[in-house]
């Protein structure tokens, strides 16, 4: 099917992201006329799906414990003054659980 639908998608992200705003319009002329860039981008965003897909699949099978462990290692350097409560949410927990999780892990 070579349609171009509207479709939405949302990101979340808890650092410093970066959004670029591309006119749709232009978007799709410059898809129908560049068959590589249309293959590239679809690509694209079907990568950036299966790694989000797979990242929420690992999120939801890991202990708390783990998941906590996990956001530390992968963001080392995350800037302390994000609120803790938006740290719990990406990690699908409880603002307490989160608190809970970071007291044992501290006192172990």
């Amino acid at each position: 099917n070579d349609s171009i639908k509207d479709i939405s998608y949302n990101w979340e992200s808890i650092g410093i992201t970066w959004v670029l705003l591309i006119d749709k319009d232009l978007m799709k002329d410059a898809m129908h006329t560049e068959p590589n860039l249309r293959s590239y981008i679809i690509s694209y965003f079907q990568e950036c799906y299966a790694d989000q897909s797979a990242l929420h699949y690992s999120l939801m099978t890991m202990r708390a414990k783990e998941r906590y462990q996990w956001f530390m290692d992968y963001y080392e350097d995350f800037p302390s003054e994000i609120p803790q409560k938006f740290v719990a949410s990406f990690l699908n927990m409880l603002p307490q659980t989160l608190s809970e999780v970071r007291s044992k892990l501290q006192n172990s």
